[in-house]
């Protein structure tokens, strides 16, 4: 081909590609763009263009080879080091990234999307200091570059520095009004600070952007529940399973929603969806046998398992008796710390109570069965509603002769005794939200007549140490080695404190007086607008008013407590 027709035919598939690509028709001009480098192999603005498109048709590693080949092309250009870096970004090869933004900015120092992208990079390779100078650096190139501010936010975020996240979220929302992402993260962020009436507009905001926006539409309804719209935020779950069915979390807070809102038959059924979350992965097991639906149990061997925490088991291992009645042998798998208790209180020559298998996801070890079931799917078999939670109580036991020890032991400690939890296990997800400081209990000091005694384990134990003025707290705690020996320890103690804890479903499964101190968004089986309980009959709730805000309920129990003691009938034992 003549070389003038040959020039001629190269610039024609060139402007022919590029107004397809402008025209958004990306699969024309990738076949225009190969057409021309079949004739040109080493053509930079063919190759330029060929990469480009092969980003914008969400194919990153097609876009490398030519990208490569058109930086070796055009060396001096900075937007093409630039796009290359960003073929790598997505592709999570943050190093080779960052050089190719590094090149694009010794070529062009004020290139702030360079800049910007290098501060991805430098964050995905975990330099999160050089990744916020260097989104500074950006920013005071060009301020109006709203992925710097957006990406500024997230690492604060990621640093627990939620009013920078927020500052910067809203500035990118300033510059990008419509951007769903952005509301999405803010919202997020303000959900957080327990901001929920902020959040939800820019959830609202995020959907009606994008429709299909799930995770939005999801944290409407938690954001909903987090401001105490509870039907509404029923109404946000649900419209979120209507466009996907198979959305876990949304299963999860219809759940836990409907069980706060009393609903249980609805509230148990979803509750099942709770093997899907992935927080109960290291929990999920491979059974032999089948899971027990309600078939007749009769002549059958059952095996029960629990599933998460010692407070899970202590409340619903009320349903083995009930299973037993059933006419089945009960194999009940339970934590090694509770197997004494469960033994004192559930013996039965059709029950036997075995510690967890020590291949625990595992199943090795478990004797034969027809059928296995989880402890918490419990509730839901037997159709537990409002009016037939079995929530007759003591259903757990002590031993009679410890008892008497203690009893024995705390003679001296004047009546009434009240023991004292006010933290909970630290690496709880809502531990921040449910435990408190010994020294917020310090109006308790002063009311004449009470012996306190600690029942508090774990590094907050030493907060004793320090007590408030007036506040002695006595501690044996060192001698209380499982629950068993905790449950004995309760014989001598009047009246439990305590914040959300195990030991609140200890006290309440032995039948012994406790008062919770419980957060503003409670656990699910507290429900809602309740100082009682109906799994313990014997439980009384004082519930925050507002989020992390402790005065007010301490302040209410100090006042419960004067009129406990003035009302308690001197030295009687109970």
């Amino acid at each position: 081909m003549p070389t003038v027709l040959r020039k001629d035919k190269i610039a024609k598939h060139f402007t022919d590609a590029v107004q397809r690509y402008r025209a958004g028709r990306l699969a024309e001009a990738e076949t225009l763009c190969r057409q021309l480098l079949a004739l040109a192999p080493d053509h930079g603005q063919g190759l330029h263009l060929l990469g480009t498109v092969a980003l914008e048709m969400q194919r990153p590693a097609d876009a490398i080879g030519p990208l490569k080949r058109a930086v070796a092309a055009r060396p001096d250009q900075p937007v093409v080091h630039n796009l290359l870096g960003a073929a790598y970004l997505q592709l999570e090869r943050h190093e080779d990234a960052g050089k190719c933004f590094q090149k694009a900015l010794a070529l062009k120092p004020d290139f702030a999307e360079a800049r910007c992208a290098l501060g991805v990079a430098l964050a995905g390779l975990g330099r999160q200091d050089e990744a916020i100078s260097t989104f500074r650096a950006a920013l005071a190139a060009n301020p109006n570059l709203p992925h710097a501010h957006f990406n500024l936010a997230g690492i604060y975020a990621q640093r627990g520095a939620a009013e920078d996240a927020v500052r910067h979220y809203r500035q990118a929302l300033r510059l990008e009004p419509g951007n769903a992402v952005s509301h999405h993260q803010l919202g997020v962020i303000l959900m957080r600070e327990e901001r929920s009436e902020e959040a939800l507009p820019h959830f609202l905001e995020a959907v009606r952007l994008q429709p299909e926006f799930i995770e939005a539409r999801h944290n409407v309804g938690v954001a909903l529940a987090q401001a105490n719209r509870w039907d509404e935020a029923v109404t946000a779950f649900e419209e979120t399973l209507r466009l996907q069915p198979h959305a876990v979390e949304a299963h999860y807070n219809v759940a836990t929603t409907m069980l706060l809102l009393g609903r249980m038959a609805e509230g148990w059924k979803e509750f099942e969806w709770r093997w899907q979350l992935e927080g109960m992965l290291p929990y999920r097991r491979k059974f032999r046998e089948p899971q027990w639906q309600g078939e007749d149990l009769t002549g059958r061997t059952l095996i029960v398992h629990d599933e998460q925490g010692f407070g899970d088991t202590l409340h619903f291992c009320r349903y083995i008796p009930l299973l037993a009645a059933r006419g089945a042998k009960i194999v009940f798998e339970c934590h090694p710390e509770l197997l004494k208790t469960m033994r004192l209180s559930f013996a039965h020559e059709q029950l036997e109570i075995i510690p967890r298998v020590p291949s625990f996801p595992g199943t090795e070890g478990l004797p034969e069965a027809d059928y296995q079931v989880p402890l918490l799917s419990l509730p839901y078999l037997f159709g537990t509603r409002l009016d037939t939670v079995p929530a007759a109580t003591p259903y757990l036991r002590a031993d009679p002769a410890e008892s008497r020890r203690w009893q024995d032991r705390l003679a001296h400690l004047p009546r009434p005794r009240i023991g004292l939890i006010w933290a909970g296990r630290p690496t709880h997800a809502q531990d921040p939200d449910r435990s408190i400081r010994l020294a917020q209990l310090a109006p308790l000091a002063g009311i004449p007549g009470v012996s306190f005694v600690s029942l508090q384990k774990g590094d907050a134990a030493a907060q004793i140490a320090t007590a408030p003025a007036g506040l002695a707290v006595h501690d044996f705690t060192a001698e209380l080695a499982d629950f068993a020996d905790t449950a004995a320890f309760l014989g001598a103690i009047d009246l439990v404190i305590t914040v959300d804890t195990a030991m609140a479903h200890l006290s309440g499964a032995l039948g012994k007086n406790v008062w919770m101190m419980n957060r503003y968004m409670p656990d699910w089986r507290w429900m809602l607008r309740r100082e009682d309980s109906p799994w313990y009959p014997t439980m009384r709730m004082f519930r925050q008013s507002k989020a992390r805000e402790w005065d007010s309920v301490i302040a209410r129990l100090a006042d419960a407590l004067r009129i406990y003691v003035a009302d308690y009938p001197g030295c009687v034992e109970q």
